[in-house]
């Protein structure tokens, strides 16, 4: 079963997309933090096959400087700790991660001023943004699968 990281701090917003996954039967882990996602990818040793993830997440396990650094995306702290040393689980390429990442959130345009992360699959929240999630987490899961 293919399991996928939700981060995201207001899961009620997408409801609706954790329905869709789990009958799709994928299995859906929810963070609400920063805190609570590095404790999840602990958890689970980094084995995700997607993860999605909103950029405004309740910062809780932040310093004041990371958090004002970085906000209103502090979120994307996760994927500069998960990248990082011990905290890679089976990936030992950081390329990897970003590959399985998508950023949803209503704060993509935030991302610019970071040229590092220029390249990460976003789709701002909004529209048809919980359909378009759905298709890229089955096209990431699914390439996962042809590449072993």
């Amino acid at each position: 079963m293919a399991q996928i990281l939700l981060i995201e701090d207001q899961p009620s917003s997408l409801m609706s997309l954790i329905a869709d996954l789990e009958r799709e039967g994928y299995e859906v882990i929810r963070a609400y933090s920063y805190n609570s996602a590095i404790g999840l990818w602990r958890e689970y040793n980094g084995y995700f096959d997607c993860i999605v993830l909103d950029l405004n997440i309740d910062p809780d396990g932040l310093n004041a400087d990371q958090i004002d650094e970085y906000s209103p995306v502090h979120g994307i702290l996760v994927l500069d700790k998960i990248c990082k040393g011990k905290m890679q689980g089976k990936s030992k390429d950081p390329q990897k991660i970003w590959d399985k990442t998508i950023i949803h959130s209503g704060y993509t345009k935030e991302l610019k001023k970071f040229t590092k992360y220029e390249s990460l699959k976003k789709i701002p929240k909004g529209g048809t943004s919980i359909s378009e999630v759905f298709a890229k987490v089955k096209e990431i899961i699914i390439n996962n699968v042809d590449n072993g």
